[in-house]
């Protein structure tokens, strides 16, 4: 029965049901809400599929796949509720025990939660235990203040849903006159990010969306040092917009090094042909079928390559201010690395295909022979190799997401 039960949680809603898996897991998961179920073409299905069983094995295969992952995220889906009815089984039995010792425990617990951003834990103990919320650690912080600080919006937004009365009084600043927005703009360490520009993108998004959860009446609040949340901000994030700054015109230095190759490079290979002219100035191979190939892919290298060239020239004149790093500058990153990816990646095809032509002119031969197919597979390693390189950089700044 209680299998039974599981399975019909998993037609609930997606945030529920997705709750507590991986990054990937959730996207997977999403995909999986609507697939076609494998023991639609198994043996007992109705006698019109089963008869189109065998005219359609790629639906089959798509199916039995569908099935195989969604298996694996309902196994994941089932421990992770065993856990949280473990959980919530041993919050009860704590409270039961009752003492001042237990009570510490829970607070303890109950705080480490909100740092560490473990909503399932945070909303089992405000469901059994609502006193929580009125514990304070050592430095006057409430649960609002702490999730704040360690840039965890779930767990806010949590306390937000569960607590009746807004957060005011003693709840809004902490000992020092602190408000939410004072703790969003202090700066923090920055886990598996790509540079210090990816570090104060991520900061300044935080600070944005902490601005959007204050009221307007405390965005220029002072504390008790007499600063304002934005001149917190600026005070502490200072040294990082410098080190962003630096590191922003680092990349496009060395980037800028390789477009200019290539642009020189591709700019040559507009007159210069493989196997040369003849009296006319036309060239020889011309009209093998892949000359064609050398062209074009010539042509791209040279224009994504200039493209890439200018774009990182502007970033090397960009002043760097503090704002520019939330979208102008990781928007221009992004597009002058994905244009000198094209441009690297048709310069070596160029190379393949201008070098497949000097071979089969050699040995007489009118088709691609081996080499030059070897010429081509052998290109394509640089260019993964590149392109996994700045994948998670592609993928940090495309995304822009605040991880908390």
């Amino acid at each position: 029965m209680g299998r039974e039960r599981q399975v019909e949680d998993t037609n609930g809603d997606f945030s529920t049901q997705a709750r507590g898996l991986p990054q990937w897991d959730r996207i997977r998961h999403l995909r999986l809400i609507h697939a076609p179920r494998a023991g639609k073409y198994e043996k007992g299905a109705d006698e019109e599929e089963s008869s189109n069983w065998h005219s359609r094995p790629k639906d089959y295969v798509t199916a039995y796949r569908h099935h195989f992952l969604q298996k694996r995220l309902y196994n994941q889906k089932l421990h992770h509720t065993h856990a949280v009815e473990l959980l919530t089984f041993l919050i009860d039995q704590a409270l039961d025990l009752g003492g001042p010792e237990v009570l510490k425990v829970l607070k303890s617990s109950t705080q480490t939660a909100v740092r560490l951003g473990i909503v399932e834990f945070v909303e089992a103990i405000l469901t059994n235990y609502p006193r929580a919320v009125l514990d304070f650690d050592g430095n006057g912080h409430s649960l609002f203040h702490q999730a704040v600080l360690h840039r965890q919006l779930e767990v806010f937004e949590l306390l937000t849903r569960k607590v009746s009365f807004p957060p005011c009084g003693r709840f809004l600043e902490d000992g020092e006159g602190n408000n939410f927005l004072h703790l969003a703009a202090e700066i923090r360490p920055a886990d598996n990010v790509c540079g210090p520009a990816m570090h104060i993108q991520r900061e300044l998004k935080w600070f944005k969306t902490a601005e959007k959860i204050v009221d307007k009446r405390h965005r220029n609040a002072k504390n008790n040092a007499g600063k304002t949340p934005r001149e917190v901000f600026t005070e502490q994030h200072k040294e990082l917009v410098q080190e962003g700054g630096q590191w922003m015109k680092e990349i496009s230095s060395n980037c800028a090094t390789i477009a200019a190759l290539i642009v020189t490079v591709a700019f040559a290979g507009c007159f210069t042909f493989p196997g040369g002219t003849d009296e006319s100035g036309l060239p020889i191979l011309s009209r093998h079928s892949r000359f064609r190939s050398f062209v074009y892919t010539n042509a791209v290298a040279l224009v994504a390559s200039s493209i890439s060239l200018l774009m990182f020239l502007k970033m090397l004149m960009s002043r760097c201010q503090e704002e520019d790093f939330l979208v102008a500058l990781p928007k221009m990153l992004i597009q002058s690395l994905l244009w000198l990816y094209v441009a690297i990646a048709c310069i070596l095809l160029t190379f393949a295909a201008s070098l497949s032509l000097m071979i089969s002119n050699f040995e007489g031969a009118s088709g691609l022979t081996w080499f030059g197919v070897s010429a081509y597979i052998l290109c394509v390693i640089p260019i993964s190799i590149f392109g996994f390189t700045y994948l998670r950089l592609w993928f940090e700044v495309a995304v822009g997401k605040v991880f908390m």
